[in-house]
């Protein structure tokens, strides 16, 4: 892998052990090594640029955003990123591309596809769509421009409502977040779109492009006295708004409850992580206590799957081998439901501790081969010859799961520490390109496309998990970009 910023991007990926022409070669065991396995790179001569326009093709300025091209095939999974200039709406990409070949009947082929995509920074009351609606791709040429103007979609639709507590218990006065999910069928070339907003009276409105169906649910604050509403799904296909829609939280009345033990039966005196969620969109989390016992406090009337995993110090990992359903729609109020976690086989990669100086940023390939490219001068300080530490560890607990986000092997923990061992929590100010390479045999398990499989961030404070801005799997490499 090669940042960006060098000039080069790698022609191919190459298998360490095949021959020269390309066969396969014999396995490396013991101590036998192979050699002359050169890696080729190409120069970025090529340039895709273009214009951000509106409608009525003229240009969009005004507005910050950064454009971004993936390729996967044979480069084995490129990235190229570059601001959008907010005085003129252009931007200009440089990176590495195949030759054109003309025929002599004027037929074009070559070059390279890149999937195109882009994030602007626009503001509440902005019009613009922040993110493409379907998936874009262009063609580059060694050597030569490419232009491609990029016409920002409209949000033509909205949706507004409110949320409500239960009858007679009075209007929220506590901080929740109302989310929006785009509904996208399996084999659609829409694009994903998640947000969220925080209301404390619980009015909540979202600008959003029409033609397309909507899930609107609710996270609350951990400690919540109120469970989560049932989802509810929005057309704006037939329709360009929606005015009055209710998400009313519920009561939580019911509880489950028990022990999560080893396979042997004896419990952990550690906090252990145990979930819950129903196919109705909600979802519950706890811990357990110092003897293992763990309650639950849900909504009445819904069936549950509970599930619990855990990870030592050492990075031992335990799970749940199946979550455990518990059905309380007969009107149960409380059920008990004993746990039993089992060791995991993972291969988990080793954590990471490096220093860094913002002025350079840093570049890092993990050993399951998720790559991290922090940019020079991410943070906006005044002396940025700093040193800062950053930590990178492998995660098995407290992912949370729910009937539509589950999860996929572990997780990272990204922490980035002043020189006085601090967290930063302080955003950024350039973006983070994270890269994570998954197992299609991990995917076709859970029974998903690679399309729906996605790059998202745990938010403590909403206790959910939050989409990064902008993704893209590239599926000839099993990577996804974000």
């Amino acid at each position: 892998w090669i940042g960006p910023e060098s000039g080069y991007s790698m022609s191919a990926e190459i298998n360490a052990v095949d021959n020269d022409d390309g066969t396969a070669g014999a396995a490396l065991t013991g101590g036998t090594t192979a050699t002359g396995r050169d890696i080729t790179v190409s120069a970025n001569d090529s340039v895709i640029s273009g214009t951000f326009l509106d409608s009525d093709e003229n240009p969009v300025t005004g507005i910050d955003g950064d454009v971004f091209a993936v390729k996967g095939g044979s480069q084995g999974g490129s990235w190229v990123g570059t601001f959008v200039d907010s005085t003129t709406g252009q931007y200009e990409l440089t990176l590495s591309a195949d030759a054109k070949v003309t025929a002599t009947d004027g037929t074009v082929s070559g070059g390279t596809t890149f999937d195109l995509g882009y994030f602007m920074r626009v503001g509440s009351d902005s019009t613009y769509s922040p993110r493409p609606t379907s998936r874009t791709t262009v063609t580059a040429y060694s050597g030569e421009t490419v232009t491609h103007n990029i016409t920002l979609g409209s949000l033509g639709g909205s949706i507004s409502g409110t949320v409500q507590l239960p009858a007679s218990a009075g209007t929220v006065t506590e901080e929740v977040f109302v989310w929006v999910n785009r509904v996208v069928a399996t084999g659609s070339s829409a694009k994903p779109y998640f947000t969220d907003v925080e209301t404390e009276d619980g009015a909540f409105s979202f600008k959003l492009a029409d033609g397309h169906s909507y899930e609107l649910g609710v996270f609350l604050p951990p400690g919540s006295d109120y469970g989560e509403p049932t989802v509810e799904t929005v057309d704006l296909t037939s329709a360009t708004s929606a005015t009055g829609v209710t998400l009313t939280l519920v009561s939580v009345g019911a509880s489950i409850s028990g022990t999560v033990a080893l396979e042997d039966g004896t419990t952990i005196a550690d906090a252990v992580f145990v979930y819950a969620w129903s196919e109705t969109g909600q979802g519950v989390e706890t811990t357990t206590d110092t003897s293992g016992a763990y309650t639950l406090s849900v909504p009445e009337g819904i069936a549950w799957y509970v599930g619990s995993d855990f990870q030592t110090e050492a990075g031992v990992s335990y799970k749940t081998a199946k979550e455990s359903l518990v059905d309380m729609t007969s009107g149960s109020q409380s059920v008990t439901r004993n746990l039993t976690i089992f060791q995991q086989t993972l291969d988990l990669p080793t954590s990471i501790a490096d220093k860094f100086v913002i002025s350079k940023g840093y570049s890092k390939i993990l050993d399951d081969g998720t790559q991290i490219d922090i940019p020079a001068n991410f943070l906006s300080v005044e002396d940025t010859s700093v040193e800062v530490t950053i930590n990178i560890s492998p995660l098995t607990t407290g992912l949370s799961s729910t009937a539509t986000t589950r999860p996929v092997n572990y997780g990272y923990s990204f922490e980035i520490l002043d020189s006085d061992g601090k967290a930063i929590t302080s955003t950024f100010s350039k973006d983070v390109t994270v890269i994570i390479s998954y197992d299609p045999a991990d995917i076709a398990a859970l029974g998903v496309d690679a399309a729906d499989i996605d790059i998202s961030f745990y938010s403590a404070t909403k206790g959910s998990w939050e989409a990064a801005k902008s993704v893209t799997v590239d599926e000839d490499n099993y990577k996804i970009f974000a």
